[in-house]
């Protein structure tokens, strides 16, 4: 009986700190990324353009800084994923993010979505969309301040391809409702000369109408969720797990271990 229990007390340790982490991926550094997670930057002739750390009052986070639409086209300062390849847009559930405008010239905006979509499968029609945070009710903080922002209904989509704005993601998916993330394999078939990937969080002059939103821009993100058919992941930036929470896993593995052992025997 007593090696039930500590079997049961072991088993609902680790599971509970597995928990913990089921929802969480951590990107300590711009250089230490997870796999299927890649930077896309491409900076103006100043060398402008980059994604570092940065502590922006007390909070840890990655600082996107783009460069000068003036002197060099299409610079890109994004955190660029396949992981969400061959997804269907409708299949989003949840797309929320902490991010601090920090300056910008023109009709700047703060650090946001970018996503490559084809129209359906078998049809790889442009789809190509951008989240606009600072539009459709949702006014620049004055003075700026911190914002954690739904993406899914705060701010507007523009498909420029197709000449399009919607005012949440859902309005996107009733007029396309089978467009979807395209694979890497097909991004330039899509659209040629696109630098990120099918998923990109940053800033991106990737077409010209957007470079209104994408000069000289520079601004910070703490994290950002992704809701996939209801199961939510939480991207922290300049993150690594606490150590307590940690140590947490490794009894309880441990505790297993020894366990196996003792059975064997």
């Amino acid at each position: 009986m007593k090696k039930m229990n500590v079997i049961v007390l072991a088993v609902a340790i680790v599971a509970m700190t597995a928990s913990t982490y089921a929802g969480n991926v951590y990107m300590p550094s711009p250089s230490e990324l997870p796999a299927g997670w890649s930077l896309t930057v491409a900076p103006d002739s100043s060398g402008r353009g980059s994604i570092t750390n940065k502590d922006w009052g007390g909070v840890s986070t990655f600082q996107f800084t783009q460069g000068n639409k003036d002197l060099t086209n299409r610079c890109w300062s994004a955190l660029s994923s396949t992981s969400f390849d061959g997804i269907k847009v409708s299949q989003i559930t949840a797309l929320n993010i902490k991010l601090y405008g920090i300056e910008g010239d023109g009709s700047w905006q703060p650090p946001k979505f970018v996503f490559g979509i084809a129209k359906a499968p078998g049809n790889l029609s442009n789809r190509f969309i951008e989240w606009i945070p600072w539009s459709d009710g949702t006014p620049k903080p004055s003075p700026l301040a911190w914002q954690t922002l739904d993406a899914l209904v705060d701010g507007s989509w523009v498909c420029p391809w197709v000449g399009g704005t919607y005012s949440t993601l859902a309005d996107f998916v009733a007029a396309y409702p089978d467009a979807y993330f395209a694979e890497e394999a097909n991004i330039q078939t899509v659209m040629a000369g696109f630098a990120g990937k099918s998923f990109n969080v940053g800033h991106a002059n990737w077409i010209n109408e957007s470079s209104q939103y994408n000069d000289n821009n520079r601004g910070v993100v703490d994290w950002f969720e992704v809701g996939i058919d209801g199961a939510n992941t939480t991207y922290m930036l300049n993150a690594i797990p606490e150590p307590g929470s940690l140590t947490a896993l490794g009894i309880g593995l441990m505790g297993l271990f020894v366990l196996r052992r003792r059975h064997l025997r």
